[in-house]
Parts: C-alpha cells; structure tokens; sequence
C-alpha cells in the first residue's frame, strides 16, 4: 500500500475547489470533497477518476460528502 497524503477541500463542487482536487489527485493526493449538493460532488469525483484513467494514472481514492449548513442559524 501506497501511503497518499489526505486533503480536504471545501467546496468541492466549485470551479477553485474542483480545479484543486484534479490538481492534487495528478499528484497523488486522496481526498473528501465537501459542498452542498452530493449530486454534484458526485459528478465531480466521477470527472476526477474518468480524467486520470484516460491519462493512464491510478484512481485516487476521492470521497464526497454533502456538508449543508444553510439553513443552520
């Protein structure tokens, strides 16, 4: 087994969140994505794996997470 560093990114669904995650998952990171909307965060780590297998990398293991605090007061 291959230790990985771990991140967690905020915002996982947004462009400067998403952007991040492809950027670390190239370099060999795993990671929880966090947003609002798991549908979204989904997509996002499906976008992810898809984009690194057509490069031949090894799929990062990516985990999704829905974090809404919206209606929290």
């Amino acid at each position: 087994m291959v230790d990985r560093p771990t991140v967690l990114i905020a915002g996982g669904n947004g462009n400067v969140g998403g952007g991040a995650a492809m950027e670390l998952a190239r370099r060999g990171a795993q990671f929880v994505l966090l947003g609002r909307k798991s549908n979204t965060l989904d997509a996002r780590a499906d976008r992810i794996r898809d984009e690194l297998a057509g490069q031949g990398g090894d799929a990062p293991l990516i985990q999704a997470l829905e974090a809404d605090l919206s209606d929290q007061v």
